[in-house]
């Protein structure tokens, strides 16, 4: 062991400031609970970078979760890149200045649909070894044999990138004064078919000691194999990815398990990615959760060839521009609902953290009333319910509503649970620790937030009103009706608080909103129940309490969820009237009621002014009331539709392979592009058959392993593109053959790496190669219709149409002695070339069936502050959206049911980031996929996908 080596352990040995024990997450001795977002700084213009940040920062979150893929940094062997828009280094600072955590994730892999999983396309020719039936449709891609494998070789490669990474994220680990919180090897590991994971692991887990980082290392499970995730490797910290159908039963039972699993290693109940809605994360929280991390609440996009390949749902699906799954924050930038929920959700686990993390999950009944039969029936059912009991003497009892209706909940406390909502009751919360000697003996509403002033304790707490549509009729506001309510059901509960103070104080109310009811007053202690109603609201009315306790003061602020996680503001008024001390923690919401003075007495409003602002939090930076507000509604302009175009005069890529020489060139099978050095776009193979025979020229042309996305042309004509996603494909039908020497052309695009190991098709194995493997055969017969029917999807197209099937068995044919040539596809021009144009054109933009071009559309006049997205209208036509030299975003406008793109909202519509909107136009280059032709019909200009 070499002397740095040594050191580098030793260090490793020192105690972290960062602890993961069984009872949970310890930084620098303080018990927390953490939330953490993922924010991809490879899908974010570098220019937004600290605009993203602070946005994740505001939403009350700790930390981020980052990915640092390989391949990103790696494009070729041997080029390491880290500046620009690579730059981790520069992002993680960024960080650090909001005050948030980074929870690095260098992999080797890492999935996050990126290409290949972020492993570097360029390992596949030397790991995957390909197999190959030269006699049939069958190539192995045998990649999972080394990759991810404790094998030699690719061990070799992993430490190379990680004598690459490790030294940064050594300087940037929280122990040498950086934002790093931990460090996470490979991914989901129990997803793969690892022949043993302790031994790969451990290799991962000693580079990385030897490269001195001392945070901890984590291993997550994607499908609950802790084991298999992390061969239980003693100084890993196990961890789960949780993912669920929305609102589906049994998730806290399974994170109860998964928490059982976790405890059994000494590591608490880790959940390194689930959903993002804020209604999934409070289940599991109540499941005794201490740290987690919803995966993409900060959404991004694909630039360049960038996105990955994946099983979601179809045999293969290609993962479109915009990576957006409808977290809190959009591609944009737009703030969600769910942005602001987010925020109360974050700011109670702030305010009531010492409680959370000193308590023990368990499970209690609670009893809720249903309707029965008959008009004023009700039935009372028992529901498990998952509890939080601290050491401190606090309870809290979260009970989700599942359904479609409001939820009654009559023990232990009433409450009124709105659809897709988790009611939190909570009981004895004591507030003389934070200054005010005030217990919070029960509420059935969230104390979403807690801020001390010099003068008083402010705490907002967060209901949800009953919509007009939803509310529940009251006995009262049905003089003629039962009891009950009518229709079987119970009146909504209101929110209600029980506070206890010492006798001697007193409580204030403002606007009748409030309602405070004495309970009890005895020698030593006094009790009040304060209640709001649920129904009668206006969508922004808020209620205000204060209860005096002499020396110090508990201000209650009541406020509809919506509203509770927007910014606001606190100013305290003096005796006299006078503007006080100002407590400003960010965006500005005006009060149009009266308020509580600092000296206990009301003070009324004078000539309608609305003089007191209020704000949940303080501990976070805020962005200025007005942007914030503005950021918070969609941008939506009307759109406005592109009328013109200039196409650019551009040579043929057919006409170019005739007339410039290949850039490979060799005899015998086709070879996959990884192994010809092409790992992103396309590129052209061409080959040439001799036929002899002038008549009956109609044998069919089959061609091994092909994908992604491949066009065929024999003798110039296009024949369609196929999808065949690694399998063999037959063209049949009537195809162009001529006398003697014929020219066949085949273009194949890469269109993502699988970043996910599926078995499903052949270009689903990670680590599968792309374009064209082995033999070519030409056969004087195709093979009947019910044979292929057998074994696999047939395109029907009109009778005599050269047309594709997939998946061949072996065919009856001979193999065609072929010389191979290969050209890359060219990119664009340098941007000062010289390019003569023949426009301006009128859209519609129509081409021949395999025909291409490359045109520019003006870019419309905009507002750099404001959104911008291209919106692509057509049929048959793919292309790719530049900005200048940077590839922003493919597309594939089509209706053939085997092209399928997910991973975002929209397919047919690509962001334009602000920062680059410098350019004065977009280049479009496109290629008519119909065997008929494409058209592109127009682009519409948008300026949010908000409110498109």
């Amino acid at each position: 062991m070499g002397v740095t080596e040594r050191a580098a352990q030793t260090a490793a040995a020192r105690k972290s400031r960062v602890q993961v024990t069984r009872e949970g997450w310890w930084i620098d001795g303080q018990r927390r609970i953490l939330l953490c977002a993922s924010l991809f700084y490879f899908r974010v213009p570098k220019e937004l970078w600290a605009d993203r940040i602070e946005r994740v920062a505001q939403a009350g979150y700790h930390a981020l979760d980052v990915y640092i893929p390989w391949n990103y940094h790696e494009p070729q062997r041997g080029t390491l890149l880290f500046d620009g828009d690579r730059d981790v280094r520069a992002f993680f600072r960024l960080a650090q200045e909001a005050g948030l955590y980074i929870i690095a994730r260098p992999g080797p892999y890492i999935c996050s649909e990126y290409d290949g999983g972020a492993l570097p396309a360029w390992l596949y020719p030397e790991l995957g070894h390909p197999e190959v039936d030269r006699h049939s449709e069958t190539t192995f891609h045998s990649g999972h044999r080394v990759l991810r494998q404790p094998d030699e070789r690719f061990l070799h490669e992993v430490s190379r990138w990680y004598d690459a990474i490790f030294p940064i994220l050594r300087e940037e680990q929280l122990d040498a004064g950086g934002p790093v919180l931990a460090v996470q090897i490979d991914n989901e590991l129990d997803f793969y078919p690892c022949t043993d994971p302790k031994g790969y692991l451990s290799f991962l887990k000693e580079r990385a000691l030897a490269h001195g980082i001392t945070v901890p290392l984590l291993a997550c499970s994607g499908e609950d194999g802790v084991s298999a995730a992390t061969g239980d490797l003693e100084g890993v910290v196990p961890t789960a990815n949780i993912y669920s159908r929305y609102r589906a039963p049994g998730l806290e039972e399974r994170a109860r398990r998964v928490r059982e699993l976790l405890e059994e290693r000494n590591a608490p109940l880790t959940i390194t990615e689930t959903d993002r809605n804020h209604f999934t994360l409070r289940r599991l929280l109540s499941a005794g959760a201490r740290f987690l991390g919803p995966y993409l609440q900060a959404s991004g996009h694909h630039t360049g060839y960038w996105a990955g390949q994946n099983n979601w749902g179809k045999p293969s699906t290609f993962l479109q521009t915009d990576y957006d799954f409808g977290g809190m924050i959009g591609t944009d930038g737009e703030l969600r609902d769910e942005y602001y929920d987010g925020r109360v959700f974050a700011g109670m686990i702030a305010a009531l953290e010492p409680e959370l993390t000193t308590s023990k999950a368990g499970v209690s009944p609670v009893e809720v009333v249903e309707p029965g039969e008959g008009e004023s029936a009700q039935n009372l059912r028992r529901l498990p319910a998952s509890t939080l009991t601290s050491t401190l003497g606090a309870r809290f009892v979260f009970v989700p509503n599942l359904g479609d209706q409001p939820l009654q909940v009559t023990s232990p406390l009433p409450a009124t649970v709105l659809p897709h909502r988790v009611a939190v009751l909570s009981f004895d919360v004591d507030f003389a620790s934070r200054g005010a000697p005030v217990k919070l003996v029960s509420s059935n509403a969230e104390i979403c937030r807690l801020h001390k002033t010099d003068r008083a304790l402010i705490a907002v707490v967060a209901f949800d009103p009953l919509p007009a549509q939803e509310s529940l009729k009251s006995a009262s506001s049905q003089p003629d009706g039962p009891s009950d309510g009518g229709a079987g059901h119970a009146p909504p509960s209101p929110v209600e608080l029980v506070l206890e103070a010492e006798k001697g104080a007193s409580v204030l109310t403002v606007r009748g909103l409030v309602q405070v009811e004495p309970l009890q007053q005895e020698a030593e202690r006094a009790r009040w129940r304060i209640t709001v109603p649920l129904e009668g609201h206006q969508r922004d009315d808020l209620g205000a309490a204060l209860v005096d306790a002499g020396d110090s003061r508990l201000v209650l602020l009541f406020a509809p969820r919506w509203l509770a996680g927007r910014a606001w503001e606190v100013t305290e008024a003096g005796p006299a009237g006078q503007a006080g001390q100002s407590h400003a923690m960010g965006g500005v919401l005006h009060l149009g009621w009266d308020w509580v003075s600092a000296d206990g007495s009301v003070m009324r409003r004078h000539h309608g002014q609305r003089v007191y602002r209020v704000t949940p939090t303080g501990s976070i930076h805020e962005l200025p009331a007005e942007e914030l507000e503005r950021r918070s509604r969609p941008l939506s302009l009307p759109a406005a539709t592109a009328q013109a175009y200039d196409r650019v005069a551009k040579p043929d890529p057919l006409a170019r392979l005739r007339s410039t020489p290949a850039e490979k060139r060799w005899q015998g099978d086709a070879r996959y592009l990884e192994t010809l050095g092409v790992y992103y776009g396309a590129a052209y193979y061409r080959f040439r058959v001799t036929l002899d025979r002038a008549d009956n020229l109609r044998p069919g042309l089959w061609i091994n392993g092909a994908s992604d996305a491949v066009s065929f042309y024999i003798n110039g004509r296009y024949l369609g593109t196929a999808l065949p996603r690694g399998r063999s494909v037959w063209l049949t039908g009537e195809l162009p053959w001529q006398p003697g020497e014929n020219e066949v052309v085949v273009r194949a695009e890469i269109m993502g790496h699988s970043n996910f190991h599926d078995t499903t098709v052949p270009v689903t194995h990670l680590g599968s190669m792309r374009g064209l493997a082995g033999p070519v055969v030409l056969s004087e017969t195709s093979p009947g219709e019910s044979e292929y029917e057998r074994h696999a999807r047939e395109d029907r197209l009109p009778s005599r149409d050269p047309g594709f099937i997939y998946g061949a068995p072996k065919p009856a044919g001979t193999i065609v002695q072929t010389t191979w040539e290969l050209w890359r596809e060219p990119l664009l021009e340098p941007e000062d070339a010289e390019l003569p144009t023949t426009g301006p054109h009128a859209f519609p933009l129509e081409l021949e069936g395999g025909a291409f071009a490359e045109v520019r559309v003006p870019l419309p006049e905009t507002n750099s502050d404001i959104p911008l997205w291209a919106r692509l209208v057509g049929k048959e036509i793919k292309g790719e959206l530049w900005l200048g030299r940077r590839l922003v975003g493919r597309f594939w406008l089509s209706d053939n049911p085997d092209v399928a793109f997910t991973g975002g909202r929209w397919p047919d519509r690509i962001w334009l980031p602000q920062p680059w909107l410098s350019e004065k136009a977009i280049t479009l280059r496109l290629l008519g996929t119909g065997r008929n032709g494409g058209v592109l019909e127009r682009i519409e200009w948008l300026r949010s996908m908000g409110g498109a």
